[in-house]
């Protein structure tokens, strides 16, 4: 249990900006963020792989390039899917077939980046280290889910307090 509140509190401290930080732009806030997460999780990884220097620096540059692969499509999907949900009710068929095409193309594209991804880990480390690795990066997902569903729960519980009608799940309204 401690080490589960200490893994939170690191999170959280590593993630939520402090003073002068709330005067960033967004685009700001967020890749510095970001950057905390991943020396987060390159710090826990290496420990729960007890992994040497030489691997180390040999994995996580494969790790970071996939990482920023993935997220630039992944951005790129959040803007198909806003322009989906602007388009479903008014846009022709054509074009909502385009954007609809344009949202399978990038899921198959992350889908060739993690094949792609796991070829290279395999050739780094052992198939035992592989292993963990697998696991690793999904409990380590599930953590941040859960903790950035925490932090947006607490939000939307705040905006409701304050008349807002807004709760996790729900659709942007427009305004």
């Amino acid at each position: 249990m401690r080490k589960y509140i200490f893994c939170i509190s690191l999170v959280l401290a590593l993630t939520l900006p402090a003073g002068p930080g709330f005067s960033r732009p967004p685009e700001e806030r967020l890749e510095k963020t970001w950057k905390r997460i991943e020396t987060l999780r390159m710090w826990r990884l290496t420990q729960r792989l007890d992994l040497d220097e030489e691997t180390a620096s040999r994995l996580f540059p494969v790790i970071n390039r996939y990482d920023k692969q993935r997220l630039a499509l992944r951005r790129d999907m959040r803007r198909d899917m806003r322009e989906l949900r602007k388009s479903v009710e008014t846009a022709g068929e054509d074009k909502l077939r385009g954007i609809i095409e344009k949202l399978r193309e990038r899921r198959m594209k992350l889908q060739e980046i993690n094949e792609e991804e796991m070829e290279k880990l395999a050739g780094i480390l052992s198939t035992r280290e592989l292993a963990k690795f697998i696991i690793f990066r999904q409990d380590f997902d599930r953590e941040l889910r859960k903790i950035i569903a925490k932090a947006r729960g607490k939000k939307a519980e705040g905006l409701k307090k304050n008349g807002g009608k807004t709760s996790p799940g729900d659709a942007p309204e427009k305004p």
